[in-house]
Protein backbone atom coordinates (compact mmCIF):
# COMPACT_ATOMS: atom_id res chain seq x y z
CA UNK A 1 0.00 0.00 0.00
CA UNK A 2 1.14 3.44 -0.78
CA UNK A 3 0.91 5.83 1.88
CA UNK A 4 1.29 9.48 1.77
CA UNK A 5 2.33 11.42 4.91
CA UNK A 6 2.05 15.02 4.71
CA UNK A 7 3.98 16.57 7.78
CA UNK A 8 6.22 13.89 7.84
CA UNK A 9 9.16 16.36 9.20
CA UNK A 10 6.93 16.80 12.07
CA UNK A 11 6.86 14.50 15.77
CA UNK A 12 3.32 12.48 14.48
CA UNK A 13 4.37 12.42 10.89
CA UNK A 14 7.64 11.28 11.42
CA UNK A 15 6.55 8.40 13.78
CA UNK A 16 3.58 7.33 11.57
CA UNK A 17 5.82 7.31 8.67
CA UNK A 18 8.34 5.17 10.51
CA UNK A 19 5.62 3.08 11.45
CA UNK A 20 4.43 2.47 8.25
CA UNK A 21 7.47 1.60 6.78
CA UNK A 22 7.95 -1.20 9.48
CA UNK A 23 4.65 -2.85 8.11
CA UNK A 24 6.29 -2.83 4.82
CA UNK A 25 4.51 0.16 3.00
CA UNK A 26 5.31 2.20 0.65
CA UNK A 27 5.72 5.73 2.16
CA UNK A 28 5.82 9.13 0.66
CA UNK A 29 6.95 11.86 3.34
CA UNK A 30 5.75 15.02 2.35
CA UNK A 31 7.52 18.51 3.55
CA UNK A 32 7.37 21.99 3.26
CA UNK A 33 10.99 23.26 4.25
CA UNK A 34 12.52 20.23 6.40
CA UNK A 35 13.24 17.29 4.46
CA UNK A 36 11.74 13.84 6.89
CA UNK A 37 13.99 11.00 7.80
CA UNK A 38 11.37 8.45 6.95
CA UNK A 39 10.12 7.44 3.20
CA UNK A 40 10.26 8.80 0.18
CA UNK A 41 10.60 12.63 0.73
CA UNK A 42 8.20 14.85 -1.97
CA UNK A 43 8.27 18.42 -1.08
CA UNK A 44 4.93 20.56 -1.11
CA UNK A 45 2.66 23.49 0.06
CA UNK A 46 -0.23 22.16 1.63
CA UNK A 47 -1.03 25.86 1.21
CA UNK A 48 -0.74 26.30 -2.32
CA UNK A 49 -3.87 23.31 -3.80
CA UNK A 50 -2.33 23.58 -7.41
CA UNK A 51 0.88 22.26 -6.06
CA UNK A 52 -0.87 19.70 -4.15
CA UNK A 53 -3.08 18.18 -6.92
CA UNK A 54 -0.06 17.97 -9.22
CA UNK A 55 2.11 16.23 -6.09
CA UNK A 56 -0.67 14.08 -5.10
CA UNK A 57 -1.57 13.33 -8.77
CA UNK A 58 2.00 12.74 -9.36
CA UNK A 59 2.18 10.10 -6.16
CA UNK A 60 -1.15 8.42 -6.42
CA UNK A 61 -1.55 7.65 -2.94
CA UNK A 62 -3.63 4.99 -1.40
CA UNK A 63 -4.00 6.21 1.72
CA UNK A 64 -3.37 9.97 2.73
CA UNK A 65 -2.62 11.06 6.51
CA UNK A 66 -2.38 14.43 6.87
CA UNK A 67 -0.03 15.32 10.10
CA UNK A 68 0.68 19.09 8.45
CA UNK A 69 0.31 21.73 11.27
CA UNK A 70 1.44 25.25 12.19
CA UNK A 71 2.51 24.31 15.26
CA UNK A 72 4.23 27.10 16.70
CA UNK A 73 2.04 29.02 18.80
CA UNK A 74 3.45 31.85 19.34
CA UNK A 75 3.95 32.65 15.44
CA UNK A 76 0.26 31.83 14.89
CA UNK A 77 -1.06 34.54 17.40
CA UNK A 78 2.39 36.80 14.69
CA UNK A 79 0.90 35.36 11.89
CA UNK A 80 -2.65 34.77 12.19
CA UNK A 81 -3.41 34.73 8.41
CA UNK A 82 -0.53 31.88 7.82
CA UNK A 83 -1.86 29.76 10.93
CA UNK A 84 -5.45 29.66 9.19
CA UNK A 85 -3.84 29.08 5.76
CA UNK A 86 -1.98 26.15 6.80
CA UNK A 87 -4.19 24.56 9.62
CA UNK A 88 -7.60 24.88 7.98
CA UNK A 89 -7.29 26.14 4.50
CA UNK A 90 -4.71 23.35 3.47
CA UNK A 91 -7.05 20.43 5.26
CA UNK A 92 -9.86 21.53 3.41
CA UNK A 93 -8.71 21.79 0.13
CA UNK A 94 -9.27 25.41 -0.80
Amino acid sequence: MRILVTGASGLLGKRLAELALQKGHDVISSYKNNVPVHGKPLEVDLTRSTAVRKAFLGVRPDVIINTAAMTDVDKCELEPEAAFSANSKAVCGT
